[in-house]
């Protein structure tokens, strides 16, 4: 009997079965890094068609129910889970959620401390869709929701926003989970622009459809983005942190003193304080300083829905970074405001520049949808209000092996599909470790 505390639980996809893992199984059984870990596979029916008549094929209710059950009955020895699914099983993880909250039991996913999907068709699969519309004969209750703008999906979808991702606590009605939706970039069953959809933390990995779940290597990208995911969940100080939406960050509107540690940077009373800071934007528009007594402010302002940010290095791979922000001007606008912290590797000669984790060039456009940065977004409420408000992020990228040192920043727009304007001001910044 495994011992373990923590498990991940396997979701297949349409006219697949637990089968389609096995790839990631076996290396799973060679990986020592992830030997604490419990692999469970949840299994259900989804045959092209069924001829006996007094058999039926469940629908994504059904299946989500049966995955109800399997999570009360299967997990009770376990203390931290972790969904991973791929393809319509992100949906069935999505529909199960929904249904759980809907019946005031987000106290029972309170365990579930990460949700990774791959290759989930989150706003349908257009692929031979007219072909599938024209079958007359064939009504199969789970391809009919793969379809574009479906109406019970577009409903899910809605709850998992409202009551998962942007979650502050967890209620009967709510839990906040990280849920993170990963795309082939070959894939063309299912569209990156299909995969993140509503979804914040996306990524783009190799592979296609049925590649993307299936490497033949330990350090293969979907097997090492996999591998990532499960270890914050197998990490106790991570995997506490992850029942907060954003993972790592605390919300306080009276600044809280911070223990006793090194501190790396401290922007408070130093006249120079913002010197060390850099700006990026898509059209260059330089940031203003705003004086305020003997302290000041550092602000970035986004017109015509322009992504802008600031980055701040900081020599710490974990630690904590306290600030306070102030969304001055949301442009009417909301859910385009963060801040992120980013693992960064060594550079060297033949090897300059800003090089994330995850990447070997500087500028990798794909880097503001990167699985390895830390995002903490504002709490919705904030942008309207006017106020100051204090914010403490924790992070640890100890475990990335390329881990050099982190930039921190606030970020308007970046990586987002919805997008806004506004003024975001930062002061106050202390990082220690």
């Amino acid at each position: 009997m495994n011992d373990s505390r923590t498990a991940a639980i396997f979701i297949h996809g349409l006219f697949s079965s637990p089968a389609t893992w096995s790839a990631v199984d076996s290396l799973l059984e060679q990986d020592p890094d992830l030997r604490g870990l419990a692999v469970l596979h949840f299994s259900y029916q989804s045959p092209v068609m069924r001829l006996n008549p007094v058999r039926r094929i469940p629908n994504f209710n059904d299946i989500a129910d049966s995955l109800a059950v399997f999570f009360e009955v299967e997990t009770t020895q376990y203390d931290s889970i972790a969904l991973i699914s791929h393809s319509q099983g992100g949906l069935v993880a999505q529909r199960f959620l929904a249904r759980m909250l809907a019946d005031s039991r987000g106290y029972e996913l309170a365990k579930i401390r990460r949700i990774v999907m791959f290759a989930c068709p989150n706003s349908g699969s257009e692929l031979g869709l007219t072909i599938r519309r024209g079958l007359r004969f064939w009504k199969h209750p789970q391809e009919q929701e793969l379809r574009p703008i479906n109406e019970s999906i577009t409903a899910t979808q809605r709850t998992i926003v409202h009551s998962v991702i942007s979650a502050k606590q967890i209620t009967e009605t709510t839990c906040p989970i990280r849920m993170f939706a990963y795309a082939g970039d070959s894939d063309n069953i299912v569209t990156p622009s299909s995969a993140k959809s509503v979804f914040r933390d996306v990524g783009v990995i190799p592979g296609d459809h049925s590649s993307i779940i299936r490497p033949d290597s330990l350090s293969h990208r979907s097997y090492t983005t996999l591998k990532w995911n499960l270890q914050a969940v197998l990490n106790p100080d991570r995997g506490e942190q992850d029942r907060r939406p954003s993972s790592t960050t605390t919300q306080f509107d009276q600044a809280q003193p911070a223990p006793p540690t090194t501190v790396k940077y401290d922007s408070r009373g130093d006249a120079d304080a913002w010197r060390t800071w850099t700006y990026t934007a898509e059209r260059g528009v330089r940031p203003e300083k705003f004086p305020v007594g003997d302290r000041g402010v550092l602000a970035i302002q986004s017109k015509l829905q322009e992504s802008v940010g600031l980055n701040k290095s900081l020599p710490m791979t974990s630690g904590t970074i306290e600030f306070e922000y102030r969304v001055a001007d949301s442009g009417g606008s909301r859910g385009h405001m963060y801040f992120a912290v980013i693992p960064m590797q060594e550079t060297g000669p033949g090897r300059a520049g800003l090089i994330e984790v995850g990447t070997n060039v500087q500028g990798d456009h794909r880097n503001p949808r990167s699985p390895f940065r830390q995002r903490s977004f504002i709490p919705l409420a904030h942008y309207a209000d006017g106020e100051w408000h204090a914010m403490r992020i924790q992070f640890d990228f100890s475990s990335l092996a390329e881990a050099f040192y982190a930039i921190f920043g606030p970020r308007i727009n970046e990586g987002l599909e919805e997008r806004g304007d506004g003024i975001l001001q930062i002061r106050n910044v202390v990082a220690w470790s």
